[in-house]
């Protein structure tokens, strides 16, 4: 019975409890925000996916924008680039038009003389020289003979420049010697018909008391030549009274050699264009100075030798590649190396020094470059 009795208390109490358990569960229940149930932290989860891919998106879209920005803004880089290049290419087309129209070609005094023998050639200069000037002097020169020396017994030209003075003695108008004689060595008198016609130039940089002396009026200035041969001496004399002063044409021709190199670095221009440019503007300087160069001038600046000899070489050079030749040779520096970069330069080097104790330089460097480049393109490596 008390078994029985106990029983229902138990009973009621366990009830209370339990009653009092669910409430509180209730409670807590209650108390919890209504997304954080199973299949609230499910669905939370899927919105922190979506989120995160939101995100992403927005990075995505940001980094788009970012490249379309850069983009449009290297695209106007370029453009203000190509406007600078065409403000300053119009600018210098105009200077050197300009230039070149206001300046005209230099005319050369050009004069035929005899000197005769055991006599003096006396020559008065047209117009007096403002500064340094240049003579040019065409005759059968003797080529293999540069330099005079007293104790030889060759035949020689000599040029010697003369400034008129007024005799106070003699109430006459005389010559003095100014400079320093030019000595031109001359060949025999039996090759004086059969001899080439050569040319020797020689340029005269004049002190400061000459150049005042020679802007006094009624000063002229002549050349008295005279040979030694035994026989008459016939030359062409050409008379440039107007260039450039050394120091001065020393500067300009650095500068202009600065831009050339500026432009070839920067690869602001073609390489031909930019000699193509550099060389007008040193026209275009030349004639500022009232120094503007003819044609035939130019033409003979021009080395056709060396032009010559590089056109010719490109197109062996070309016909050459076709045949294999420098894969070859490129093939077994590289199975002689090994693979390796510098018994595979050291192989090149002895191959160049043997190629150019046989070649010129100009030679042996066309015909090199090919192999090198061909090196380059299987090692995979920058020629430059």
């Amino acid at each position: 019975t008390d078994d029985e009795s106990g029983n229902p208390h138990d009973l009621e109490s366990s009830y209370e409890d339990e009653h009092s358990f669910a409430d509180s569960e209730y409670i807590n229940m209650r108390k919890l925000s209504p997304g954080h149930n199973t299949g609230d932290e499910r669905s939370t989860d899927g919105e922190c996916t979506l989120s995160d891919i939101e995100n992403s998106t927005n990075e995505k879209a940001k980094a788009v924008v970012t490249r379309v920005v850069a983009k449009q803004k290297s695209k106007e880089r370029r453009k203000r680039e190509r406007l600078i290049k065409r403000g300053g290419l119009l600018v210098f087309w105009v200077f050197a038009a300009v230039v070149l129209m206001i300046f005209e070609e230099k005319h050369l005094f050009e004069k035929t003389l005899e000197v005769p023998w055991n006599k003096t050639k006396n020559f008065v200069l047209p117009k007096n020289p403002t500064g340094d000037f240049k003579l040019k002097i065409f005759g059968t020169f003797n080529e293999t003979m540069r330099m005079y020396q007293h104790d030889d017994a060759g035949k020689f030209l000599f040029v010697q420049p003369q400034l008129s003075y007024y005799d106070q003695i003699n109430k006459r108008q005389d010559y003095k010697n100014i400079l320093q004689p030019w000595l031109i060595p001359i060949v025999s008198e039996t090759l004086f018909e059969v001899a080439p016609v050569v040319w020797r130039n020689q340029t005269y940089e004049m002190p400061d008391n000459v150049l005042r002396n020679l802007q006094k009026p009624g000063v002229t200035m002549r050349l008295s030549m005279y040979t030694n041969a035994e026989k008459d001496f016939a030359v062409e004399l050409v008379y440039n009274p107007l260039i450039i002063n050394k120091k001065i044409g020393t500067l300009l021709a650095a500068g202009i050699l600065m831009i050339f190199y500026a432009l070839l670095v920067w690869e602001v221009f073609q390489r031909t264009f930019v000699a193509i440019v550099c060389s007008i503007l040193s026209v275009a300087v030349l004639a500022c100075f009232d120094d503007r160069p003819n044609m035939d001038e130019i033409i003979e600046w021009m080395d056709m030798e060396m032009l010559t000899l590089l056109f010719c070489m490109m197109i062996i050079v070309g016909i050459l590649a076709e045949t294999g030749v420098f894969d070859y040779i490129a093939v077994l520096a590289f199975e002689i190396s090994g693979g390796k970069i510098w018994p595979m330069i050291y192989f090149l080097c002895f191959i160049t020094c043997f190629v150019s104790s046989f070649l010129d330089n100009v030679t042996t460097v066309i015909l090199m470059t090919p192999v090198a480049i061909r090196l380059c393109e299987v090692m995979s490596l920058d020629p430059v």
